[in-house]
Formats: C-alpha cells, structure tokens, sequence
C-alpha cells in the first residue's frame, strides 16, 4: 500500500505541477512528548498543552464531566507505548483529583496545540481507535488560534455507545452548523482508522480511511489559522452522546497526528492513507473487495443533535432523529422516518419521493416545511385526527407527511 505522503504527492503534482505539498506538523508518539498546562518545558520548547486556553482544566458546559489532568495534578491520563499514545478517562474517585465543579464525573485528557502550531488550510489527518462505551466520546478537532468561537472543525467525533458512526461537523457563526454522520465498515473503538480533513478557502472534504464522506463549502468565518485538539470527553447529565456509568473508564489511542499545507492549490481527489506511520499493534486495513455482494435494505438510525444549530441529514432507511435545540436543519431522507425537531427555528426538508415520515412536534409559525422537487399544486394538507390525536397530514403524491399537533398553513411551507 501507498504512504500517505506519495497519495498526497502524486496528486497534487498532477493537478498543479508547480507546488507539492509541505508537511508541517508531524506528532507520531514514537518519543516521549512534552505535556504541560501552558504546553511549555523548562526549557521553553514544547508542543502539547494540556488545559483549556482559558486556565482552566474543565469546561462551563455541565454536560461535559470531565476534568483534563497531567501529571502534574495527581493523576496522569496519558501513557505511549509501541507508537502510540493513550488517553485513559477514570471515575474522579479513583483518581484523587477533586471533583469540583460538581458536574464533573472523570478526569481524562486533552491535549492541544495552541501558541505551538496553528495553520489556515490544508490537509490534516490522524489515526485512532476511539474509547468504547456509552457517555464517552473521542475527538479531533480544531478552533481559532486567536480564540473567537465559532468557527471550529471537528476532524472526527465518535460516540463509545455508537462505535461505527463518526460525526463530521463544521461550525460556523454565519448560518447552521454542517454536520454528516458516516457509517464506518468496522468499529472504531475496536480497531485503528484514519480520519481526514481537507479544508480549503472554498470547501471542506472529509475522509475515512482514504475515501471521501462528506464535503461542504468553506463558511466564510472559517478564514483563520486554527490549532490542533485531542480530546476524550465523558457525558454527565443532558449530554448529547449519552451519560457513562459512575464507575466506567475508558481509553482513546492516537497512532499519530500530522498536517500538510497545500500552497497555492486545493486537492478534489482521494487523499488520506489507511497505512499506518510505522510498527502498530495493528495491522494495516484489508483492501475492500472489488464487487461487493449487493446490500441488503438500509436499515434506519437514530441520530441526535447536540443542542447547537445543526444540520442533520438521515439515511435511506427508517430514522429517528433528535434535533434538540437550536435552530436546526433536518433531512429525513428515504424511508419512513420519525423527527422531533426540539426547541428553536427549526426547517423541515422534505424531497419528493422521500416516504412517510411523522414531524413529532412541528411549530406551525415557527418551524418551516421545505419541500424540494414539489409545487404547491403538488400537495395537500388538512386537519386530521389519528388515534384521538389531532393534527395535520400534507400529502405530496403517494408521499404522506404527519404533523400531530400542528395546524400548519402556507405560511409554513417553502417550495423548492
């Protein structure tokens, strides 16, 4: 299998033969690294700082119940063997560290490159098997070295209850966040795999062990050199991945980090190496098969927001998907699928021929139905009543749309 680097090199190079591109940052764990609060040894040199940019070692979001430790607090979540570094997250009790605020449930570790490295575009990509089990959730991600928020983007979000759906998110001040969930061919919390993102003055490409997921264009506050984040997080109450169990501990491992910065050019080609750096306590992936068996039936997923201003987008199966609050998007997708938009402004996309789908609780005034490929000559809606319930049932051709509780008017709707 081809390195990374020659991917990445014969690319380029057949698309602007002029410029290859750089490798600016390269963490491989292979020597002992330097962590400390202000990412700063005795000496000056450093690279990884260990707290949040504001001084302090948890965050104000009392859904996250974590404390970020060094070894300088009592207890050290970090450890390297082999070329790799791990991120243990342990019950606050077991740690000696003080459980104060008290929201906080476990201290873990973080690990981020601010006033170190920071870079504005490019191609930046890790390898990782992320921690396993609900309420836990391991994250690669990056902000604005001159501390505004948002923008922020997330490489990699995985979830420990929902080991095979990593969350690709692009948040930004000028619209609703952009998010994708994509399905992974085996668990990331049993075996390594190889996130990418290729961010650029126009669009945001991201990748999965080589291959392309999701691509969105660049938001326009998304313009700024941003740093490097590791982070394993712990849920406490109200946490959108879900609570971990008071007694739970969990590990992140991070086989390397590295960024290259593209010049002058912007690849739209494959990118990214399932390869490992060098020796691995795993081996490298197995080569997909050419012509794979025909799939059966997409089956549904539940897909939740995280209280931000999201777009979600469903699959072609059954979904369930929790918007939460914020003024959100939400795309069901085909199939039958079941939506609960939450508080805030929330749009509602509905393509033709998309199935059935239940809007469980549709603000009629508030929330908006945007239905694409429809005219208003397409559809129909009246007020109904089902198992005592009433509400409103939109027809669109052979396609149903039930909004229980709802009195929706045209004023609702948005044809597209």
């Amino acid at each position: 299998m081809r390195s990374c680097n020659e991917l990445l090199t014969e690319y380029f190079v057949a698309t602007v033969p002029s410029t290859t591109p750089k490798l600016t940052f390269q963490e491989d764990f292979s020597n002992p690294i330097d962590i400390s609060p202000n990412g700063r040894d005795s000496t000056g040199q450093g690279t990884w700082k260990s707290q949040w940019f504001w001084d302090s070692r948890y965050s104000d979001d009392k859904t996250d119940g974590v404390y970020f430790s060094d070894s300088s607090t009592g207890y050290n979540p970090f450890s390297q063997s082999n070329g790799v570094l791990k991120i243990t997250a342990k019950p606050i009790d077991q740690t000696g560290v003080p459980n104060e605020p008290d929201w906080v449930t476990h201290a873990s570790g973080m690990l981020h490159t601010d006033e170190m490295f920071s870079q504005q575009y490019g191609y930046f990509e890790f390898r990782a098997k992320n921690a396993p089990g609900d309420g836990f959730l391991s994250a690669l991600w990056m902000i604005p070295s001159d501390h505004s928020w948002p923008p922020e983007i997330d490489v990699s979000e995985v979830s420990g209850g929902e080991p095979n759906t990593v969350i690709n998110t692009v948040h930004t001040q000028t619209g609703n966040a952009r998010s994708d969930w994509t399905d992974a061919a085996t668990s990331t919390t049993a075996e390594f795999h190889t996130y990418g993102v290729d961010w650029g003055p126009n669009e945001i490409v991201y990748y999965l062990d080589g291959q392309e997921t999701f691509r969105t264009p660049t938001p326009s506050d998304a313009n700024k050199p941003m740093y490097l984040t590791l982070s394993l997080h712990v849920g406490a109450d109200g946490a959108w991945h879900g609570n971990a169990d008071d007694g739970a501990t969990a590990s992140m491992e991070i086989d390397y980090v590295k960024a290259w910065e593209w010049g002058g050019g912007i690849p739209a080609g494959a990118v990214g190496s399932a390869e490992p750096d060098s020796a691995t306590p795993v081996p490298p992936p197995v080569a997909p098969v050419e012509e794979p068996a025909p799939a059966p039936s997409v089956p549904g997923r539940v897909i939740d927001g995280n209280g931000r201003s999201n777009t979600l987008t469903g699959t072609d199966g059954d979904d369930q998907i929790y918007a939460g609050a914020g003024n959100d998007t939400i795309t069901g997708g085909k199939g039958n699928d079941q939506i609960w938009n939450g508080p805030g402004r929330d749009t509602n996309v509905f393509h033709k021929g998309d199935g059935n789908d239940i809007i469980q609780d549709f603000a009629n005034g508030t929330d908006k139905l945007k239905l694409v490929g429809l005219q208003r000559g397409d559809v129909d809606w009246a007020q109904e009543s089902h198992d005592g319930v009433s509400g409103t049932l939109l027809h669109a051709g052979a396609d149903e749309i039930w909004m229980p509780n709802a009195a929706v008017t045209a004023a609702d709707l948005i044809f597209a």
